[in-house]
């Protein structure tokens, strides 16, 4: 009619679905606005088979609506567009949250209004307290525009580039990538190359943030493109620093944090690698200014991770961890079959003061010293987070080493073990007067020797470990069983000899009886300069790491007993 087309009321079928509504014509001059009305329902799939919009692929269930299509006419210089209302009950979205919904959920409501625009198109939308946007496309590609997480507003809108904000209750690396690859199956287009030429940046708050079944609390998470990669930069308590996600496959992921605070569950004293099959896992280039697990700090970390089919290998491992170093690359293997986890590590491990890394590890510095290098080679049943002195394997070289016995003051029980380079109770033993020595702690200038590892065994057999200082020697081989605190050791004391620590005053301490008195007194005469000058003694230390038991069990006795000679716990 003149005024323009209208009808108060029609029926038609629209994608299956009956529909009705109404039609309106408003009118100014030679201009004006076609309104077509529409009330119905559309079942999702028969939507995303005609819009072919890959995220409608993500819902299920029939989305009841009412719509409102607007045609401009005449002199009007505005785009046609269309706008749809919906409470989306009964209705279930698979997508990560905050979108995702059930079909149970309580309602939700959803505006979504497109605007055609002669070279591209223009769609807002506001799904309450979960997402907003407003973004540009042109040509089939998003140009920009800004997308909004949680309830926030959605802010001022500039269409050069695509700005993200909000906030997300939790998000979850895989869950992200996986609904990103699939959306990328359903796409004409590379949603990569899409939103590198587009994205300007993300940043949002993430209430719970799991990334590699490791979850973060409160984090600030920004997102930006690099020259051939992702780069994704958080900032929390928890953890600090960048993640550099490579557009190659190929390529390694790139961890680089100032800091990573773990969380420790105290009752649960399983592997918490135990369910991971380490070849399914990214290689990574990883390093952190600061690791921590629980309340424990275990330093700085470098290292490149490189997962295969029979093992994955941790190479290239330096670290700087309570005193101890790892300046010289190591190795740490991890391999997973048939359900079980194997680790095993070599390299060498530096130690520049002994007594600082004993105190970072909570002991007394019962012993000082410079410049250690120790070399392991050693395995354990389990994952690498699994090792453990008791689960060890294998054996450590003592390399290189120089410095003093003290005594510390410590009633922990593991500084125990070094009881038995206790000088108060040789001089005890002995009747000397080893004030000086006790006082002043025993200097050694080098140690080395091989410490053999068995699950909580330990035995220092076949390479005794050799402590020299200044004309005297401590040797010590034997067993430590750390499953039953017991010790069998051996230790061989080389001494000099002054006048006011005769060794024929200690002989007469321990052997009486006038003849054996002569005999001594005998070679005394007769051999006083090399008696004078340096003596050995045969020491056993039994009983337990909490209280050593040294006992004397010959002079002039330099050998250590063999192996079948020994009493130790069985391996």
């Amino acid at each position: 009619s003149a005024p323009g087309l209208s009808s108060p009321a029609f029926t038609a079928n629209l994608l299956g679905e009956p529909v009705s509504g109404r039609i309106e014509t408003e009118q100014d001059g030679t201009s004006g606005e076609i309104v077509v009305y529409v009330d119905g329902q559309v079942a999702s799939r028969a939507l995303y088979e005609w819009a072919e919009q890959p995220l409608l692929s993500r819902a299920t269930g029939k989305i009841k609506y009412a719509a409102e299509v607007h045609v401009p006419f005449g002199g009007s210089q505005d785009a046609p567009w269309i706008e749809a209302t919906t409470d989306l009950a009964g209705v279930s979205i698979d997508m990560p949250v905050p979108v995702r919904k059930s079909s149970s959920e309580s309602l939700r409501s959803l505006v979504y209004r497109q605007t055609f625009l002669a070279d591209g198109q223009l769609i807002e939308f506001d799904l309450t307290g979960s997402a907003s946007g407003n973004l540009r496309f042109r040509d089939g590609l998003l140009e920009g525009g800004r997308l909004s997480f949680g309830d926030d507003e959605l802010g001022a809108v500039s269409y050069d580039r695509l700005i993200v904000r909000g906030r997300l209750p939790e998000a979850d690396y895989i869950v992200w990538n996986r609904f990103i690859q699939d959306m990328q199956a359903l796409s004409e287009v590379s949603l990569a190359s899409e939103m590198a030429s587009s994205l300007e940046d993300i940043r949002v708050k993430v209430g719970s943030l799991l990334a590699f079944d490791v979850a973060f609390d409160d984090v600030d998470l920004t997102v930006t493109r690099q020259q051939a990669g992702w780069n994704f930069n958080l900032d929390d308590d928890a953890i600090g620093g960048d993640i550099l996600l490579p557009d190659d496959d190929a390529l390694p992921l790139k961890v680089n944090l100032s800091h990573i605070h773990l969380p420790v569950d105290d009752e649960d004293s399983g592997d918490p690698l135990a369910d991971i099959d380490p070849s399914s896992l990214f290689a990574v280039d990883f390093s952190t200014g600061l690791f921590r697990a629980g309340d424990e700090d275990y330093g700085s970390w470098n290292f490149r991770f490189r997962p295969g089919e029979d093992e994955a290998v941790f190479t290239d491992v330096t670290a700087l961890v309570r005193g101890m170093e790892l300046r010289d690359p190591g190795t740490l293997r991890w391999r997973y079959a048939g359900g079980e986890h194997a680790s095993a590590f070599e390299g060498p491990v530096r130690v520049p003061a002994l007594g600082t890394a004993l105190e970072a590890w909570g002991y007394a510095s019962s012993i000082e010293g410079e410049n250690f290098l120790f070399r392991p080679r050693i395995n354990w049943q389990g994952s690498p987070a699994m090792i453990e002195l008791e689960r060890l394997k294998g054996e450590i070289e003592i390399a290189e080493g120089a410095g003093r016995f003290v005594q510390a003051e410590s009633s922990a029980g593991a500084l125990k073990l070094l009881g038995i380079f206790d000088f108060a109770q040789l001089s005890r033993r002995f009747r000397f007067d080893f004030s000086d020595v006790v006082d002043e702690g025993y200097s050694f200038s080098e140690v080395k020797g091989t410490v053999g590892l068995n699950e909580g065994l330990i035995r220092v057999q076949e390479a005794p470990i050799e402590i020299t200082g200044s004309g005297s020697k401590f040797t010590v081989a034997g067993t430590i069983n750390l499953l039953t605190r017991e010790l069998d050791n051996d230790m061989i004391v080389t001494l000099p000899v002054s006048d006011n620590l005769p060794w024929y005053a200690a002989y007469s301490a321990i052997v009486t009886g006038p003849l054996v008195g002569a005999g001594v007194l005998l070679a005394r005469e007769l051999f006083d300069k090399q008696i004078n000058t340096i003596s050995s003694a045969r020491y056993q230390i039994s009983g337990t790491i909490e209280e050593p038991n040294i006992e004397f069990i010959s002079l002039f006795d330099d050998q250590i007993r063999k192996p079948e000679e020994e009493g130790a716990p069985s391996e």
